[in-house]
């Protein structure tokens, strides 16, 4: 409607113009047809009269253009309109024109103060959107911080579990040493105690031959001294068979020591091994911890990035209607500019209010492809990080499979090193036990050889008398008796202990095993390290990426807060 309004007047200044030019060169026409067609003699009536005519239409014309200029006060009314544009151009855009005339400037100056609301409205929604920027950025920056130094947390933690697995493989390699060289005194300790009941047997034959030699000494009395000599070499024999089976068990005794100590060894070293796996199993729990932290936060930051693109779409809508009143004002400055042309003098004022006009809506076009321009970057940016973020929580799901399973396999480490720590103090309590056996044993056969040497000093002084002799193979047979009954009681001990070394080598074995299962799940821990760790660096250069793109939004928020500052609503 205002359009139309504007464009009548237009058309009417434009066609009343016109229309004097027209009856203008008519009565010129006219005047020089009176002048040069008759110039001698009296002018005839029909030119005189359609001269006439020709001047007082033009006349009138002139009046009535005149009469509407003064009426409606033109210069004046285009001063007021050139002045109320020059405050909307500096940023004023409380300032409000006459609308009390119901002509052209009436219908300029209502159509310039609806024009100025809806910039103002429009100023108004740009300025709650930049809070709302602002409000978002600040969100988005402390989301990003809380992400960065989850992801440096994580990237630690990482290192700190790193570690413990490079301790926890260095403990298995030297628990791997360990078994081995158990491994080798088991078999050692086998081949002696095999020995040794070969040994013990042997005594034991000595021991029946040596019976039956104080039985038929106790029996023929009379033929002692007949069988001295062959007395004489049974006891010599039988003291080096003594001294023999002496040594032998006393060597028993160094192995069976040597079994105890390897025996608390392989608990010690079970208790080291216990410990470093719970200490594992405790990094990889605090690492899985931290990558739900993480996770939580990468959600977060989601949600934001996309209430930003909605905001940013919010804006976009806005950004339209702006371009749309600036169409508007630049079709407002070309009537303007139209009318000052036609207007001549009088009509300058009015062509300084179209420039203004113009400017007015250049620069609003111009701020406008900025802010659309500042959008989409947003809106890029956005689009960037959230298919980052999702990038890394795949990453994040990938890494929290991988240290669950090495957590399962921890904790089934720890769980046979629990089982088998008992079995080896039993082993060492046994031992124990074996090795006060042994050294009684030792004694006995100390005893033994003592008694046989006893005995050949009483066969080189059998002259001293038969009772003596008697005694002597009495106390002979108590002594067998004590030896046979030792030598009983030590194959059945060697028989326990054949038992205990066979169960100690097949425990070795276990523990070995148990080894080469730990040594595969550091292996896997390692790697399980390794993309945790390419997980971290990619949410930590995400974390970047997004306080980058933060920064660039809030200098462009307080870019466009300088832009607005000089606008008065």
């Amino acid at each position: 409607m205002a359009k139309n309004n504007l464009r009548f007047g237009y058309h009417f200044i434009r066609y009343s113009l016109a229309a004097g030019c027209a009856v203008g060169l008519a009565g010129s026409y006219c005047a020089y047809q009176v002048v040069h067609a008759v110039p001698e003699g009296p002018v005839p009536a029909g030119y005189a009269l359609g001269t006439l005519w020709a001047l007082g239409l033009e006349a009138a014309l002139f009046i009535a253009v005149f009469a509407v200029f003064a009426a409606r006060n033109l210069a004046k009314r285009v001063k007021v309109l050139a002045d109320a544009l020059n405050h909307g151009a500096d940023g004023d855009l409380t300032c409000r024109l006459d609308t009390g005339s119901d002509d052209e400037f009436g219908k300029l100056h209502r159509n310039f103060n609806v024009m100025m609301e809806q910039l103002a409205g429009v100023v108004s929604r740009v300025a709650q959107s930049i809070s709302e920027l602002q409000k978002i950025a600040s969100d988005i920056d402390q989301v990003s911080k809380k992400g960065l130094t989850s992801a440096e947390l994580q990237s630690e933690g990482v290192a700190e579990a790193s570690q413990a697995v490079g301790e926890i493989n260095q403990s298995v390699q030297q628990i791997a040493k360990w078994v081995d060289d158990l491994s080798g005194s088991a078999t050692d300790n086998a081949s002696a105690i095999l020995e040794m009941s070969a040994s013990i047997e042997q005594v034991n034959q000595h021991v029946d031959t040596l019976s039956l030699a104080a039985e038929e000494v106790s029996s023929s009395i009379i033929e002692m001294t007949a069988a001295e000599k062959q007395i004489g070499a049974s006891a010599q024999s039988l003291l080096g068979e003594a001294t023999t089976a002496s040594a032998l068990v006393a060597e028993l005794d160094v192995s069976i020591k040597q079994v105890g100590e390897n025996a608390l060894h392989a608990a010690k070293i079970s208790d080291v091994v216990r410990q470093d796996a719970q200490n594992g199993a405790q990094a990889v729990e605090a690492t899985i911890s931290g990558i739900g932290e993480i996770r939580s936060s990468s959600r977060s930051t989601v949600k934001a990035m996309q209430n930003l693109s909605l905001r940013a779409a919010d804006i976009g809508k806005i950004l339209l209607v702006i371009d749309e009143v600036a169409e508007q004002t630049n079709l407002l400055a070309l009537n303007a500019s139209i009318i000052a042309a036609q207007a001549g003098e009088q009509g300058k004022g009015f062509a300084v209010v179209a420039h203004e006009i113009k400017e007015l809506a250049r620069r609003t076009s111009s701020s406008t492809r900025e802010i659309s321009e500042i959008i989409e970057g947003v809106k890029e940016e956005t689009t960037s990080v959230v298919q980052a973020i999702k990038a890394s929580e795949e990453r994040i799901a990938e890494g929290e499979l991988l240290s669950q399973r090495s957590g399962e396999a921890l904790r089934k480490i720890v769980d046979g090193v629990q089982d088998s720590a008992p079995r080896v103090n039993e082993i060492a309590q046994t031992t124990e036990e074996q090795a006060k056996l042994s050294e009684n044993m030792r004694q006995a056969m100390d005893r033994v050889a003592e008694m046989v040497g006893q005995i050949v000093r009483a066969t080189r002084e059998q002259g001293r008398g038969s009772e003596q002799i008697v005694s002597a193979v009495e106390r002979m047979k108590d002594f067998t008796a004590q030896v046979r009954s030792t030598t009983r009681s030590q194959t059945a001990t060697s028989s326990h202990i054949v038992h205990a070394t066979e169960d100690i080598t097949q425990m070795i074995r276990n523990v070995r095993r148990a080894c080469e299962e730990e040594a595969e799940s550091t292996k896997q821990i390692v790697r399980a390290m390794e993309s945790i760790r390419e997980s971290s660096l990619t949410t930590v250069e995400v974390n970047r990426i997004m306080d980058g793109a933060v920064t660039g939004l809030s200098e462009q928020v307080k870019l466009l807060q300088q832009k607005m500052a000089g606008l008065a609503v």
